[in-house]
């Protein structure tokens, strides 16, 4: 599949965002020691995903994407491997009638917001 999705950094968070609907997430990256790994693990919300990206001509906005869905002990064994890890709330955001993700994040990234915008075509 490929992915079409451009991500900002916003300085403040969105009004209303607090009643947004909204899932806790988990992301490891690995290997922990590449400066931007293609491959995670993920807890999303209820549900558990082995992802790899691969950037299209070095372009971040167009990628292959390529997931297969964990069971909570896949996950769980996975999630002991030496990773970077993420914790955020992702609320679902919507304004002017577009959708958003707006990613909080937690723990040493705390105060860290993003916006990803997915495309249905370029």
């Amino acid at each position: 599949m490929i992915e079409l999705e451009r991500t900002f950094l916003i300085k403040h968070v969105p009004a209303g965002l607090q009643e947004s609907l909204s899932k806790k997430m988990c992301d490891l990256y690995i290997p922990a020691n590449e400066r931007h790994p293609h491959t995670r693990i993920r807890q999303n919300g209820d549900a558990y995903e082995f992802t790899k990206k691969r950037p299209i001509d070095n372009d971040p906005s167009k990628q292959i994407e390529s997931t297969v869905y964990l069971t909570k002990d896949e996950f769980d064994s996975l999630k002991k491997s030496d990773a970077k890890q993420v914790s955020k709330q992702r609320y679902f955001y919507g304004e002017d009638g577009y959708s958003y993700e707006v990613d909080v994040f937690e723990g040493p990234l705390k105060g860290l917001v993003l916006v990803d915008i997915e495309f249905e075509n370029e």
